[in-house]
């Protein structure tokens, strides 16, 4: 645990930071919290020396070896790697067929594990390439809004382009989409992350970061809170799966008809965190509210999309289900 003197040396650096609103040099070493307890004391000093108080938290739960391996390693190379082997891994598609299908579910459930190393090295790399505050605002607010802008444009583009072309030539393109994404990063040339000492560790503890977090989660209930609506969107928005099948069967529909339901998944996604964060603006009991809210619209919106009479009418049920989705994930 830190010194009072070492909590208020690294709560005055935060401070001058802030004062001169732009990004700063990390906290020095001898100062650096080692524990959630120092992280939090450090806060405290924080918000004392402004005369301010919390307005909300943000949290979530990323794959509990994705976190440490990103925060120890360099998250360029870690994107490059992730990227070139969900490539490698979508080469299955290929040779998948009705009598080896196992192929192609191996395939996405590598792509999909590969992915959860993504996001949260995006995220924690931002501050670092920005060149001022103003860009990362900017850059901030364009990624939190490009994930369902994009999964709309991409689905309703790769059913139709599926339609058209065949799913060989689709499958190829989600091949060099990763490449191209490899090739991007590989072209970054500032740092992504900030020079760490030769004693930093690097040794990467899942379990021990874990515990750590539900400890702290245990002894505050608006962030198991959060948590747990979390975990249990993540749980039922498992249903997204299903969308190509429900397509399908029910509506006897092909690519271009799964693309659709997606696309509607991706708009609702698109536009659900925008109107999150007008209503909420910090708020943590709107926070809240959002998120207890979005549950229930999540819910009843499938439901009435099961019932649906028409896969446009199913459209508008998925949309207005993952507006509720879009807003819960961007509130918690």
């Amino acid at each position: 645990m830190l010194s009072p003197e070492q909590i208020d040396q690294a709560a005055q650096h935060l401070m001058a930071a802030r004062k001169a609103d732009t990004p700063g040099p990390s906290i020095p070493e001898s100062c650096r919290p080692d524990d959630v307890d120092a992280a939090l004391a450090i806060q405290d000093r924080v918000l004392e020396l402004l005369g301010d108080t919390i307005g909300g938290w943000k949290c979530g739960t990323p794959n509990p070896i994705a976190g440490p391996i990103i925060d120890r390693f360099d998250r360029k190379k870690v994107l490059i790697v992730v990227h070139v082997l969900q490539a490698l891994a979508a080469v299955g598609f290929l040779f998948t067929s009705k009598t080896h299908i196992w192929i192609g579910l191996l395939a996405q459930v590598i792509i999909t594990c590969l992915a959860a190393f993504v996001t949260p090295a995006v995220n924690a790399a931002i501050p670092n390439l920005a060149k001022d505050p103003e860009e990362l605002r900017q850059s901030n607010a364009l990624f939190g809004s490009s994930w369902g802008a994009m999964t709309f444009a991409g689905a309703a583009v790769g059913g139709f382009f599926s339609e058209a072309f065949g799913r060989t030539a689709t499958f190829v393109a989600d091949i060099a989409s990763f490449l191209v994404a490899a090739l991007l990063i590989a072209f970054i040339t500032r740092a992504m992350q900030a020079e760490r000492s030769h004693e930093h560790s690097k040794r990467v503890r899942p379990l021990a970061d874990m515990r750590e977090a539900f400890h702290e989660a245990k002894e505050d209930h608006v962030i198991l809170a959060m948590i747990a609506s979390k975990t249990t969107f993540a749980i039922g928005a498992g249903a997204v799966s299903q969308l190509a099948v429900f397509a399908s069967d029910v509506f006897g529909k092909g690519d271009g008809g799964r693309g659709l339901l997606l696309a509607a998944r991706g708009l609702g996604s698109a536009l659900g965190p925008i109107f999150a964060m007008r209503y909420a603006r910090g708020n943590l009991a709107r926070v809240v509210t959002v998120c207890g809210t979005a549950g229930f619209v999540f819910s009843l919106s499938y439901l009435g999309a099961s019932i649906a009479p028409s896969i446009l009418v199913a459209c508008g049920f998925i949309a207005v289900a993952h507006f509720g989705g879009g807003a819960d994930r961007k509130s918690t």
